[in-house]
Order: structure tokens, then sequence, then C-alpha cells
């Protein structure tokens, strides 16, 4: 397929996914493109803005008469449900120097008291300094989700929690 009009054919589809969901953010880009209305001739063919390329794609193909069916989903879109909250102050009542069990004893027992009506997520990502391994995992206690993974850099395991 040529490059030009995979480019056309993807923008089409991420149009109509956003288009399905009318609380996504996505849709101000096209439905309110000012450039469409003001600048529709002065864009070069490699610098024209999204907004304005789907608008175009839909007039030359004649889409602009379908009518998308709303998705509705289970889970509230990432943008609206805004961001998680984070807590490390279980580090100002353990010390390192205590044992590991008595360590991990405090932070579940302040974990279930504080967060007990919450969805606990457990993440981790490392690096072995020896063999120079890396790798993450997370762990979902109530849905019984557990997953392990290696990655080639630590980077990559950061980004993946």
């Amino acid at each position: 397929m040529p490059l030009q009009l995979r480019r056309d054919h993807l923008s089409l589809k991420y149009y109509a996914r956003t288009k399905q969901n009318p609380t996504n953010p996505a849709n101000q880009v096209v439905d309110d493109c000012i450039e469409y209305q003001i600048f529709n001739h002065k864009w070069n063919e490699h610098d024209i803005p999204y907004g304005f390329r789907v608008q175009n794609l839909i007039k030359d193909n004649d889409l602009d008469q379908i009518n998308l069916v709303a998705k509705t989903s289970q889970d509230p879109p990432p943008w609206i449900v805004g961001q998680a909250t984070t807590a490390s102050n279980i580090k100002d009542n353990v010390s390192k120097k205590e044992n590991p069990h008595i360590v991990k004893s405090k932070a579940l027992e302040y974990i279930d008291y504080a967060y007990k009506n919450h969805l606990k997520i457990y993440t981790d990502g490392s690096k072995d300094p020896a063999s120079g391994k890396t790798g993450y995992a997370f762990l979902i206690p109530s849905r019984l989700i557990e997953v392990i993974n290696a990655r080639p850099t630590i980077f990559q395991c950061t980004l993946q929690r």
C-alpha cells in the first residue's frame, strides 16, 4: 500500500474511533478545525494539520453522510479519570535496617488500613547490576492479575510501570 494511502487510512480510522466516543477531547481537533475554514489553501502537503487533513478526506470521499454509532465503554476513558494518587509515606515508618518480614508486615498493615476501599496495584521494575538484565512486574491481587516481563533496558521497564 502506498505510504500516503496508508496515512489517509490510519487518519480516517483514528477519526472514526474518536468520533464513536463523544467525550473524547480529540474530537475538538477535527470539529473545531479553524485552520480548515481560514487557511484551506495555504498548507503544503507535508505540513497539513490533522484536523484539516481529515476534513479534506471526509469531504473528498463523501464520508460526511456516514453516521458513526457511539460505543459504550465499561471503563471511563483516561482523560476523565484524572491523575492517580500515590503514597510513599510508608518509608517514614520503617527502616531498611529492620527485619524484612517486619517491614513487609508494617507495609501491608498500612496499605490495608489506608486503602481498604481502593484497587491495589503493586509494581516494580529493576536492573540486576551483575548481569545487566532488567525486568518489571505488577500485581493486582483482587483481580488475580500478575504480569512479570523482561525488558532490554531499565528505561523500558519504567515506561511499562
